[in-house]
């Protein structure tokens, strides 16, 4: 009968893990066979060596977290001004789209009425009145008032005979260009006091409100 002879190997060498024992041992046919015998010495080292996450982890400190609150801080105050104009932008694109469409009905309403502007009867309902009359020539009751300060377009009518547009034809006009349908009503809408407006040819264009008094002021007759 053969001996059996124990060589011993180590599993995490240095660490203190278990240890097995590889024997020779023969089989039924007289041929050695490598049998494995573990023995059951394990160590807390060996345990923390694979197994990293049950280390005790520390916090952070008070200095950590006063940078990371100063740089949290400085990214929204570079963000925040940036928001702000991007929203600015969205709304001024928004505003031109609402006046577009508002010129595209003025025009159709033209084409179908003798070239000329609704006519109203009251200048204290103005907006009231052309409403109705554009209704039919928009998709929707949105595009008559500003996305910026929720008020209705106004237009260019007036108790004055010679600077209104009630009635007027407007293919008749000499200066299209230099003649206000309607536009923003409240000033300071959007920066340095700009306002958008449609011309009498029906264009959408950004003007002062110098100019803005210049124009509506000016004698149609």
């Amino acid at each position: 009968m053969r001996h059996r002879r124990i060589v011993p190997m180590t599993i995490g060498a240095g660490l203190g893990c278990q240890t097995m024992g590889v024997a020779n041992s023969p089989d039924i046919a007289g041929k050695d066979v490598n049998r494995i015998d573990y023995s059951k010495r394990t160590s807390r080292s060996c345990l923390a060596a694979f197994r990293p996450w049950s280390r005790r982890v520390g916090g952070f400190t008070l200095i950590e977290l006063l940078v990371v609150m100063a740089t949290i801080a400085l990214l929204l105050g570079l963000l925040i001004p940036c928001l702000g104009l991007a929203r600015e932008k969205v709304y001024e694109l928004i505003c031109r789209s609402h006046l577009e469409a508002v010129a595209k009905a003025v025009q159709m309403y033209a084409n179908d009425n003798g070239g000329r502007f609704p006519e109203v009867t009251d200048p204290n309902q103005t907006p009231q009145q052309i409403r109705e009359k554009l209704r039919p020539y928009v998709s929707s009751e949105k595009i008559f008032y500003c996305p910026v300060s929720k008020l209705p377009y106004d237009f260019c009518v007036t108790s004055k005979p010679k600077t209104t547009l009630s009635n007027v034809r407007i293919d008749l006009l000499s200066q299209p260009h230099r003649v206000l349908i309607g536009g923003e009503s409240s000033f300071g809408t959007h920066e340095d006091d700009m306002l958008y407006v449609i011309t009498a040819d029906f264009e959408v264009v950004q003007i002062s409100m110098q100019k803005w008094f210049e124009l509506i002021t000016t004698d149609r007759s």
